[in-house]
C-alpha cells in the first residue's frame, strides 16, 4: 500500500526541522519519526543536505557506568592533576567512558600524558586484564611502542 503524498510530504518536513536543529544524529531523527536511518539519509539527499554538521552519537553494545565512589576518585585524581590515560589505568576502564565521565562531571580533559624521551610506561599501576583480554598498560604501552617505530620510519 502506497503512503499519500501528504505524509510523505509531512515526514519531510519534519526531518528538514529535525535536522535544523543541529541537536540530533541521523539515528535519533529515524527514532523520533519512526522510519529507518536509510529513510533519513535518503530524504536529507534529496534535499541535497549533508550530516556532517549533525552530532555523531554511536550506540555501544556495552555501555560502562560508573558508581559514584569511582565519580568521586576521577574527580580526586583530575584534582591531582592525573590524565584521562593515567585514571583509566588506575579504574581499569577503557579511555572512552572515562572521556565521558570528564564529560558528565564537567571535568577538562587532557587524553595524554607527556612523557620525557625515553620515559618507560612501565611505572603504570594496572596490569589488569579488559575486557577484550588487553592490561591497559599493555595496550599503551604497545600503542606508544608502534608510534615510536613508525615516527623513526617515517
Amino acid at each position: 500500500m502506497k503512503k499519500s503524498v501528504g505524509a510523505s510530504e509531512q515526514r519531510t518536513a519534519e526531518i528538514l526541522r529535525l535536522y535544523n536543529t543541529r541537536q540530533y544524529s541521523t539515528s535519533e531523527i529515524a527514532d523520533q519519526l519512526g522510519v529507518s536511518q536509510p529513510t533519513v539519509y535518503n530524504q536529507l539527499k534529496r534535499l541535497r543536505l549533508g550530516t556532517s554538521e549533525l552530532p555523531r552519537r554511536y550506540r555501544a553494545p556495552y555501555k560502562a557506568e560508573f558508581t559514584e565512589v569511582e565519580k568521586q576518585e576521577i574527580i580526586q585524581l583530575h584534582g591531582e592533576g592525573k590524565f584521562v590515560t593515567e585514571i583509566a589505568v588506575a579504574l581499569e576502564k577503557t579511555i572512552g567512558p572515562v572521556r565521558r565521565a570528564f564529560r558528565e562531571l564537567a571535568l577538562e580533559a587532557s587524553t595524554q600524558k607527556r612523557l620525557a624521551v625515553g620515559e618507560d610506561l612501565e611505572r603504570s599501576s594496572s596490569s589488569a586484564p579488559l575486557r577484550g583480554g588487553w592490561a591497559p598498560k599493555d595496550f599503551y604501552k604497545q600503542l606508544l611502542q608502534y608510534a615510536v617505530i613508525a615516527a623513526r620510519n617515517w
